[in-house]
């Protein structure tokens, strides 16, 4: 086993108190196989906060770009993490940890109550005020950070390289979440991205 690296998975305001712009962070590891035979690798993460379930998306991408759901639930079993997962001789897989954006509703607009007597000059509805979607307050918010760790069999080299990616949401009027930037940068590896075992 070897420390690997840093984590962080966000989902929550950048700005405490506002809801918007609101980032979703998530850490994605690429492992390379370098043999020519099959190797089962793990990847542990050990957190600070708890992970949270709900809304956990825990996937890898494998040789052929097939997409495999992981699960939450199997991601969180012990030890937490991707567990024994076989990679082909030269192959690489993409190992990725992140948490869904919140569901965004729109504020319904409330109907104007009938006056019991008929006035000359109806007044006009107030304007609703908008309200934060309940998973869009800080409170509600989730962020994880912590380290990976990886192990894999006596005499196998892997290529390994983590990532952190982001995408930063507004809200409109609508309450509808628009993505409006995305960035993506390089985690630091312990040992540099040749892992030898």
């Amino acid at each position: 086993m070897v420390y690997l690296t840093s984590f962080e998975v966000l989902a929550q305001p950048l700005v405490p108190g506002l809801q918007t712009p609101f980032v979703q962070q998530g850490t994605f590891i690429q492992v390379s196989n370098l043999s020519t035979t099959a190797c089962a690798i793990s990847l542990n993460f050990t957190p600070s906060p708890a992970f949270v379930a709900a809304d956990l998306v825990v996937d890898y991408v494998d040789n052929s770009g097939n997409v495999t759901n992981y699960g939450a639930s199997t991601f969180l079993a012990s030890p937490i993490g991707f567990n024994s997962i076989t990679i082909p001789g030269g192959g690489t897989y993409i190992f990725g940890v992140q948490y869904t954006p919140p569901a965004a509703t729109p504020t319904p607009t409330p109907t104007p109550t009938p006056s019991p007597t008929p006035t000359p000059a109806p007044t006009p509805p107030p304007t609703p005020t908008p309200t934060p979607p309940p998973t869009s307050t800080p409170e509600s918010g989730v962020a994880v950070r912590g380290y990976v760790t990886l192990t894999a069999p006596v005499g196998t080299s892997l290529l390994v390289a983590a990532t952190i990616r982001q995408v930063f949401f507004n809200y409109t009027v609508d309450k509808i979440l628009l993505d409006v930037s995305e960035a993506a940068y390089a985690l630091p590896l312990t040992n540099g991205p040749l892992q030898q075992f």
